[in-house]
């Protein structure tokens, strides 16, 4: 068994790579490109998918993957039963993980690079409702969580990650140092009841774990996901987040601050965050009347 420990990822656990199902060269190639992603500071919930969709198609490939085409890349792609998103998203993790083989001197060329593009829908955000965002939730720790997402804008995998030691004071009131994805950091001003809250936690981990196996000290990202979705019956952090820069985007028009309060490196990603209103709608049809 190969054995690659990606601390703070979806789990606290390590992922395994094992090769009772999987060709050994192709065990130790990909754990070889977990190693590479990790050193070069890639996400780490990056790392784990495109981990885990490397072994789901090296246990299909009869086998060392370093030895595919570009038609059997395309095959696996090519499922019915998979959406546009997942196509697109395997296809990026194709791409990458030849690209590091052929960098590495294991294969010469990369059988990726000949696959089709694919295009993904445009989906219309779904921010969440704002009945929703001012849920009154049932223990404080929940409803610091869901104000971080809501009313701060933080990603799960930074609400989870909120230290007493990233506050910061200035004139003006209280902000927090934010650790994003890809080693990133960005200043975030606090609202003056969730720097309270943050403060009377305590000295340390604003949601620690309570397993002593916890590889961060601190609760998972995926634990978080699954508790807020939970208690908001089905709204997620992620669209508590697209709430926060649809809200903003409606008052100020100011897409620039939205970008560098949600951590985008590219302001078209920011774009595709933020909602249009009904009654945004309802009144520029208006003006056709």
């Amino acid at each position: 068994m190969t054995l690659v420990l990606i601390p703070g990822g979806l789990s606290d656990l390590p992922i395994r790579i094992t090769t009772m199902s999987t060709n050994r060269q192709s065990a130790k190639d990909i754990a070889d490109y977990a190693t590479a992603q990790m050193a070069a500071g890639k996400p780490r919930t990056t790392i784990y998918l495109r981990t885990w969709q490397l072994r789901r198609f090296a246990e299909e490939y009869p086998g060392s993957i370093r030895a595919v085409s570009t038609a059997d890349l395309a095959r696996h792609i090519g499922r019915e039963d998979w959406s546009p998103a997942t196509k697109y998203s395997v296809r990026a993790t194709f791409r990458s993980f030849y690209r590091h083989l052929v960098t590495a001197g294991s294969i010469r060329r990369n059988p990726a690079l000949d696959l089709p593009p694919i295009k993904r829908p445009i989906l219309e955000p779904n921010p969440a409702p704002e009945e929703v965002a001012h849920t009154a939730c049932s223990t404080p720790r929940l409803q610091l969580m869901v104000d971080l997402c809501a009313r701060q804008g933080l990603r799960r995998c930074e609400v989870v990650a909120v230290h007493s030691r990233d506050l910061r004071r200035d004139l003006l009131g209280w902000s927090l140092v934010v650790h994003g994805k890809g080693s990133k950091e960005r200043m975030v001003p606090l609202h003056e009841d969730i720097a309270a809250r943050i403060i009377a936690a305590g000295p340390g981990w604003v949601f620690p774990s309570p397993s002593t196996k916890s590889r961060t000290g601190h609760l998972s990202a995926n634990y978080a996901g699954v508790i807020i979705s939970r208690e908001l019956e089905g709204w997620g952090p992620h669209s508590l987040r697209r709430r926060f820069a649809t809200k903003i985007n409606a008052e100020t028009h100011d897409l620039r601050s939205i970008q560098i309060l949600l951590g985008h490196s590219d302001l078209s990603t920011t774009q595709r965050y933020v909602g249009t209103s009904t009654g945004q709608l309802r009144s520029a049809i208006g003006f056709a009347a």
